[in-house]
């Protein structure tokens, strides 16, 4: 099998899906819906709430 060396266009592409797959995987992880988001879950900002991923959020009141 003989190597054939890659055109501009092939590099262009590739390189542009590794950035789409890089923006899209760094919007699931800290996006609106991703792992660091910041909901209310209906405290007030005294409140430090974390998600555990099933069942309710876990929230501590914060320190004075």
């Amino acid at each position: 099998m003989r190597w054939i060396p890659p055109r501009r266009g092939d590099v262009v592409g590739i390189v542009l899906g590794v950035l789409l797959v890089l923006l899209i995987t760094l919007y699931a992880v800290s996006g609106p819906l991703g792992l660091r988001a910041r909901t209310n879950y209906g405290f007030g900002p005294e409140w430090n709430c974390t998600s555990l991923g099933r069942g309710e959020p876990l929230c501590v009141k914060k320190a004075p």
